[in-house]
């Protein structure tokens, strides 16, 4: 019986070392399994951060978009508004001229012998009884 027992032994020491093996590779396929969630769980994180990125590029190439539509806008009114000011310009040196241009030949036939009791442009009369002095550099003053 003794050497039973002894030819039991080896094999039961055999037997706990490929347990022993078996368990180590057990427990680094459990740690690579782990590592593997982690990783997973990483790729998910990046993938969703990536999704919210390009989301907020979309955004904000949308809001560019519209800010580049709004500036055209705003230089097409503005083109329009410094045509409207050239053409004011335009007609009120026309209105100034004919002003002008009516004011002399008011003056001159208030020369010749034309007697006129008042400023038929301004309202008032030679005496000075209110009216504007306008002279040559466009500065002006109250009679």
């Amino acid at each position: 019986m003794a050497l039973h027992s002894v030819s039991r032994f080896p094999r039961l020491l055999g037997f706990c070392r490929v347990w022993r093996v078996f368990r180590l590779v057990n427990t680094l396929a459990g740690d690579s399994n782990l590592k593997m969630d982690d990783l997973r769980v990483l790729v998910n994180v990046g993938k969703s951060k990536n999704l919210e990125m390009a989301s907020d590029a979309k955004l904000w190439e949308e809001k560019f978009r519209r800010e580049l539509e709004g500036r055209k806008r705003v230089e097409v009114m503005l083109r329009g508004y410094k045509d409207e000011v050239e053409t004011l310009s335009e007609a009120l040196k026309i209105a100034a001229i004919d002003v002008a241009e009516a004011a002399r030949d008011q003056m001159i036939e208030d020369e010749e012998g034309d007697e006129v009791e008042g400023d038929e442009f301004f309202g008032g009369s030679n005496e000075g009884e209110g009216g504007f002095v306008v002279s040559r550099d466009g500065t002006f003053r109250e009679r």
